[in-house]
């Protein structure tokens, strides 16, 4: 059994290749559909419906004060910048649409994140997981934060539609919706950094073993940055489409 459920990890992990995984990125965008308006939803929900976790990967980084560095082309904020202009001069460019989500999507994604001076993000690290049935400690070694965002933390909502877990996320985060959408690019990437930097300023060693509680603890901050990523790309296009 053990062997059974280390194998299905690892798949999940082979499977995600994006800063998100297929199921997340399409709940992002589902709730996103929730929180359209009239004027936007009939512009954009077709193109909010299709598979965005193909498209290229999109990064992003920071300096120490939190500034951002639109490093290239594929950084998330010049991305997403570049798809509200299409948008604002062409509401029907659905290719902008999709981009754009995708962008959002990965700037939100904890793993997706360079902060100046701190590398953290890059850690390699253990899980471990204690079986109570026959008191043995079983580990998954040299795990890393991609493999907590991208995979393990969607992986207990499998069973889900991505309109179900859309709904479910919707409820626990909604009531802070208006607070999460304030200001703008700049200041979303600023509070994205400040959460990251929270999870990676723990003083991890090389072989830094994570109790199963700590973990459970992370999986907040996962749901938390998945209502602001859907939320901040509803508000977007709100903007860009009315």
């Amino acid at each position: 059994m053990k062997r059974i459920i280390l194998t299905l990890s690892l798949l999940v992990v082979t499977l995600s290749a994006g800063a998100w995984n297929n199921l997340t990125y399409a709940t992002i965008a589902a709730l996103a559909s929730k929180h359209l308006s009239a004027e936007a939803s009939r512009t954009a929900k077709q193109a909010l419906s299709e598979d965005i976790a193909e498209k290229t990967l999109f990064t992003f980084g920071v300096d120490a004060d939190y500034a951002p560095l639109r490093s290239d082309k594929n950084d998330a904020l010049v991305v997403a910048e570049e798809c509200v202009a299409r948008l604002q001069a062409n509401p029907k460019d659905s290719e902008a649409i999709t981009l754009l989500a995708k962008a959002i999507a990965d700037l939100h994604c904890v793993a997706n994140i360079r902060i100046a001076g701190n590398e953290f993000s890059n850690r390699d690290f253990n899980i471990s997981r204690w079986n109570n049935r026959n008191g043995i400690m079983a580990r998954y070694k040299k795990s890393g934060w991609r493999f907590l965002w991208n995979s393990y933390y969607s992986y207990r909502h499998r069973i889900m539609t991505p309109e179900l877990y859309a709904e479910d996320t919707d409820l626990y985060s909604g009531a802070r919706r208006e607070e999460y959408i304030r200001g703008g690019l700049n200041d979303w990437a600023a509070d994205v950094a400040k959460e990251c930097r929270a999870v990676y300023s723990r003083n991890l060693t090389d072989n830094h073993i994570f109790r199963q509680e700590e973990v459970n603890e992370f999986e907040f901050i996962h749901d938390r940055l998945m209502a602001k990523a859907a939320y901040r790309l509803a508000a977007l296009l709100n903007e860009a489409l009315k």
